[in-house]
Parts: structure tokens; sequence; C-alpha cells
């Protein structure tokens, strides 16, 4: 939001890159700080699919970090991502998939800030996070060059305790490497509401 009160797009989330992504946005929740869960529910042939959005703090990108299916592998017509819903301190997340009967419930899995910034040279590709980042898989790290974030195994690769950029970024362009928090099935919540009832209620 500008300082004239309007609102000016500052950053495009792209489509999802996934097979058969079809009504992406059909539902979006957003929390109070960071992160949103956007969904897809007509997506392959209605099985759907839903997505976490993440705004890097002090920064002005947004990234998808996760893809989420059924995580128990129902993978009938679902329309998972139908409805989706985050908590207002971005701790728990549900995603409902109407067709199931059911609702997902996910909790925010949190590690201590890892990061590391840099200033290209011109000449560098390789940039070491030894010892200020942690992480079980390359899946785990995010690179920004410039405000705008890169693709593993398109921009970079993750050797060791490195990234490694496929092409020479010219000088003075801000460098972060970050380790992602995740968002994983809170399996002790998760809640099939198949045989409930219903309810009503007045103000």
């Amino acid at each position: 939001k500008a300082s004239n009160n309007q609102y000016v797009q500052n950053a495009q989330v792209q489509q999802l890159g996934t097979p058969d992504a079809v009504g992406f946005g059909n539902a979006i929740d957003i929390g109070d700080q960071s992160w949103a869960i956007v969904g897809a529910s007509a997506s392959n042939n209605n099985q759907g699919y839903a997505a976490t959005i993440y705004n890097i703090p002090g920064t002005n990108v947004v990234e998808q970090t996760q893809l989420f299916v059924t995580p128990d592998q129902d993978f009938h017509t679902a329309r998972f991502g139908y409805s989706v819903t985050i908590s207002q301190n971005e701790r728990w997340m549900y995603i409902g998939a109407p067709d199931l009967n059911k609702v997902y419930a996910y909790g925010l899995v949190e590690v201590e800030e890892q990061i590391v910034r840099y200033v290209t040279n011109g000449t560098s590709t390789v940039y070491s996070f030894s010892g200020e980042i942690e992480i079980d898989n390359d899946q785990q790290v995010s690179v920004i060059l410039d405000n705008v974030v890169l693709t593993l195994n398109v921009d970079y690769s993750v050797p060791g305790t490195s990234i490694a950029l496929l092409n020479i970024p010219p000088s003075g362009l801000k460098l972060v490497i970050l380790r992602r928090n995740s968002i994983q099935l809170d399996t002790s919540n998760y809640t099939d509401i198949t045989g409930t009832t219903g309810g009503s209620g007045s103000d």
C-alpha cells in the first residue's frame, strides 16, 4: 500500500508449475506476518492442490514454498484446496477436501532464522553457507538475487554447503541465502468429519 492509500503491485506469484493445475486462487487466506495459503481444488481432475506462499521478511519477494496434496494419499476426486484458512499467528493451517468430507490440519515447523547475505563481485558463482545454515535436503535452501527468487536446478545448484549459480551475476547485487521454514501435517490434529452432524446457532 502506497502513501497515497493506493495499492500497487510489487510482486507476482507464478501459477502452479504442476500437471493439470486449474483454478489456482479459488480460495486464499493470509496470516498477519508472512504466510498465505492458496487453493486450486479443480486441479488434476478435481483431486486438488494447495500451496503456501511466503513473503521473505524485509523484502518484497514472495515465493511458493510448498505444494500440498491429500497427505493420506487418498487421490480420488477430493477437491482438496476448495477451502483454506490460516490462523492469524500463522501457526495453524487447515485445508478442506469436501468431496472426501475431510479437513486436514497442519502445524508450522519453525527453525531459528538462518540467513547469509552477500554482495556479488562480478566474478564468483559459488557462495558458502557453511556454519550458518543447516539443511537436510536441497529444497530447504532459498536463494534471492537482486530481489528475485531463483529456481533450484535452473538458476543454481547446492553442492554441499554452498550454492553455485549457473551464471555469473553482475557486480554489486544483493544475494541472500536462507533456510525455509516449513508447514507440515500435524497428524494428531487430522480431522475426519465423516458421519458427524451439523448444528445451528444464533447471534
